[in-house]
């Protein structure tokens, strides 16, 4: 009888760099904007427990180069409690601020 495939299971994405690399296009368009591989971008956005897992953290020497693919798309960002890089929150828009008693 043949034995079932395993099915690992999906580790959870770190934040804050899983929601800004994917607000950019995914690991490969921030790889050519950052200048690394592919696979380095995504292990920022692995769990610190996982082998090579940054936990969330982008490397302070690509904060700039990510800081202009920010600003240059229009998204927002702000550094959290940490000081690691992230997307700010969305902000209402004054519309519906007014529209609200």
């Amino acid at each position: 009888m043949k034995k079932p495939a395993r099915i690992l299971p999906r580790h959870p994405r770190a934040e804050p760099s899983y929601s800004l690399v994917k607000a950019l296009g995914g690991p490969r368009e921030v790889a050519k904007i950052a200048g690394v591989h592919e696979v380095s971008v995504s292990n920022w956005s692995r769990p610190g427990w996982l082998h090579n897992g940054a936990d969330g953290r982008i490397p302070h020497a690509h904060h700039a180069k990510l800081i202009a693919a920010l600003k240059a798309r229009g998204l927002a960002f702000c550094f959290d409690d940490e000081g690691r890089l992230a997307l700010a929150a969305a902000k209402p828009s004054k519309a519906r601020k007014a529209a609200k008693p």
